[in-house]
């Protein structure tokens, strides 16, 4: 892949899977973890915590921790990776009934997510892996370029551990907020 500076010539950019009050839908997990971070919602969308010094956390703009997931969806012959966002209690409620049942690596595990309400919490339900489907997981920095992209942060590269790159974004972060936050003022 080349690269032009810091940003590469191709992002990898997947649409995130939006599971609506009173619906459901299964999905098998293709990310061999949960890529976790704080966000800030701002200005009508969220925004990955700036760390040391971010704008939010300083004027007392609540965080939440969210969990990223790269699943595979289908319906009929469609099949597409998606990003699932998680909250905290939603993630380590499925990882605790994952963790009971043994399972290491949730790569190929198949989920059933639903919101019985609007406003209610997803929740995520192991079924059991599919064969054929655990040995075929996303490279882990994949992932995180496609959090980079949802969030307008700089790209992941290849080998890149979530810690480097997330110390790498937060300068960019750092400043989304702030441009948000003016945003909201006006």
């Amino acid at each position: 892949m080349g690269m032009l500076g810091e940003n590469p010539v191709s992002r990898t950019k997947l649409p995130v899977l939006k599971v609506r009050g009173g619906s459901d839908a299964k999905v098998t997990i293709a990310s061999g973890s949960v890529v976790g971070f704080c966000v800030h919602w701002l200005a009508h969308r969220s925004y990955m915590c700036g760390g040391e010094g971010c704008p939010a956390c300083l004027a007392d703009v609540g965080g939440r921790w969210n969990g990223v997931l790269v699943v595979r969806w289908q319906r009929g012959a469609v099949r597409r990776l998606l990003l699932l966002e998680v909250s905290a209690s939603t993630w380590e409620r499925f990882f605790g009934l994952c963790r009971m049942e043994g399972w290491g690596s949730l790569v190929g595990l198949e989920v059933h997510c639903m919101r019985e309400r609007p406003k209610s919490p997803l929740v995520l339900d192991p079924l059991g892996f599919v064969e054929g489907e655990r040995a075929a997981g996303v490279a882990s920095w994949r992932i995180l370029d496609a959090v980079a992209t949802l969030y307008g942060l700089p790209s992941a590269r290849e080998g890149e551990s979530a810690e480097d790159w997330q110390e790498r974004a937060q300068p960019a972060a750092h400043r989304l907020i702030e441009l948000a936050m003016r945003r909201e003022m006006l």
